[in-house]
């Protein structure tokens, strides 16, 4: 087979397994912080949640290194990790339908056992699915992937909500987080699958053996800053990033059908925005992406200072939440395969998911202190309390890390006021304008097909009436012959004179 079939079938499965983790990220991932809750965690608890994994998987990396050292393969790490996780999911359903004292505990200790094999399996996966993409179409093609997973993801997230609401409405919302996780673990199995089909592309000057831990920074000169921005980002993210659901599930009471709707509106915003992103990040670049959403992104936290707690005007919120975010995650993702060497790049993302994990680990911790503090202390400022202190501590560092980190990663200035008018196009009006016309070819596109599909049916359906009618014509002409015979038997015979 050709290098660029090859390449093609390789990038379709690439596809094909990044919706099945879509599912397992929407019936799994994005619930577990509910079902900690459901099982009576507080607050604190569900900072140690998300802070835990993240320190695991800083050292996770450090697996993935030595693990680099001696194999130049990627796909057997790959498939072993995804193994693992399908029996991770499976013992996560466990606690759901039995249940015992120690949910809590085994629910921290599998969750994290999670987290750390996806950073053991992050950057073999990187390096062989760059190795995959060529360089200059590596921004519309992961637009791309990350388009169907978004589709996917809204999709899985609000079936799960669904899940959940039915379950609770009979007062066993506990089953229903299990049938959710063992959705999660058949997708994760169907991940498997497709590696299991998969190949890889080996660099003919790639050694085996990777001597030492360290890094040749001279092959990457750029790596360490953009490192020191991701790391403080990182933090300034995971002060608040634990605590959203608390509020929404604690304090403003949302059932879970609304949780899961909110989730299902970040999904479905970074889905219909992603095709902008991937092309902005083409055309212009993936620093001025990273720039435009990193300024953008302080905006949502501080948007729940506002005096509204209507579900309506949160579906807002996280739709621009989804639409940041979204070229954030790509633009960051296409950063870094550009500040790390192709032949060492294993290595270079695994450092990178150390400083990263670390500081998000960091950043939880900070922001499970800071709400204990503000909440014991009883502050409240202009409406402010508990919470949305830790949100508005959190947006400041945002826009301080972005003001003081992202001039170093580029030649050319911030957006000044020349470029206010640009700056704000970009991060509103475009987008919303892109995802419109995303969701008005997809919409022709499903009606298109739906209506070719209904045209074949109602093709078979009149070959087959037509099929009915001329046996039916033929039956009735043959009981219309029998008809007649019996009729010709039936009739006397007059004898002649």
């Amino acid at each position: 087979m050709s290098l660029k079939k090859t390449r093609s079938r390789q990038l379709k499965q690439s596809i094909s397994e990044g919706n099945a983790a879509a599912v397992m990220q929407g019936l799994g991932t994005d619930f577990v912080p509910a079902f900690a809750l459901r099982l009576g965690a507080d607050a604190a608890f569900i900072g140690l949640l998300s802070a835990l994994p993240q320190l695991l998987h800083a050292l996770a990396q450090f697996v993935s290194i030595r693990l680099g050292r001696v194999s130049a393969t990627r796909l057997p790490v790959i498939r072993a990790g995804v193994f693992l996780q399908v029996v991770l999911w499976t013992s996560l359903a466990a606690i759901s339908f039995f249940g015992f004292s120690q949910s809590l505990a085994f629910l921290l200790l599998v969750h994290a056992l999670l987290t750390v094999v996806a950073g053991v399996i992050n950057p073999f996966w990187t390096a062989w699915i760059s190795d995959w993409v060529p360089e200059i179409q590596r921004g519309r093609f992961f637009a791309v992937r990350n388009k169907f997973t978004g589709f996917v993801l809204v999709f899985a997230t609000f079936l799960g909500g669904l899940v959940l609401g039915v379950f609770e409405s009979f007062n066993q919302a506990l089953f229903g987080f299990g049938v959710l996780f063992v959705g999660a673990s058949l997708a994760r199995l169907v991940g498997l699958h497709f590696f299991l089909r998969s190949s890889e592309r080996r660099h003919p000057t790639c050694p085996v053996v990777f001597p030492g831990w360290g890094l040749d920074l001279k092959q990457a000169p750029h790596f360490v800053h953009y490192v020191f921005y991701s790391s403080a980002y990182a933090f300034s993210v995971w002060v608040a990033a634990p605590f959203f659901v608390v509020y929404y599930l604690e304090d403003l009471g949302f059932s879970y059908p609304v949780y899961a709707a909110l989730l299902t509106v970040i999904a479905f915003g970074s889905y219909l925005s992603m095709p902008y992103w991937g092309k902005m990040s083409d055309r212009l670049g993936s620093q001025k992406v990273l720039t435009y959403t990193a300024l953008a992104i302080p905006l949502i936290p501080l948007a729940f200072l506002m005096p509204f707690h209507d579900a309506a005007y949160f579906f807002v919120i996280e739709l621009f939440s989804g639409i940041f975010w979204a070229g954030q995650k790509l633009a960051a993702f296409n950063r870094l395969i550009e500040a790390s060497p192709a032949l060492r790049r294993p290595r270079f993302v695994a450092w990178y998911n150390v400083a990263v994990s670390a500081s998000a680990f960091v950043g939880a911790l900070a922001g499970a202190v800071l709400y204990g503090f503000f909440r014991e202390n009883g502050f409240t400022v202009f409406g402010i309390h508990g919470l949305l202190w830790v949100f508005l501590v959190s947006a400041i560092l945002r826009l301080a890390t972005a003001i003081l980190f992202l001039p170093g990663l580029r030649a050319r200035p911030l957006p000044n006021a020349g470029q206010l008018n640009d700056y704000l196009k970009s991060v509103t009006y475009l987008p919303l304008k892109n995802m419109y016309l995303v969701l008005q070819q997809d919409a022709y596109s499903t009606v298109r097909v739906t209506g070719h599909g209904l045209r074949v049916l109602e093709r078979r359906e009149d070959q087959v009436l037509d099929r009915v009618e001329y046996f039916n014509a033929h039956a009735l002409r043959g009981s219309v012959h029998k008809l007649r015979q019996l009729g010709r038997r039936a009739k006397p015979r007059h004898r002649r004179r």
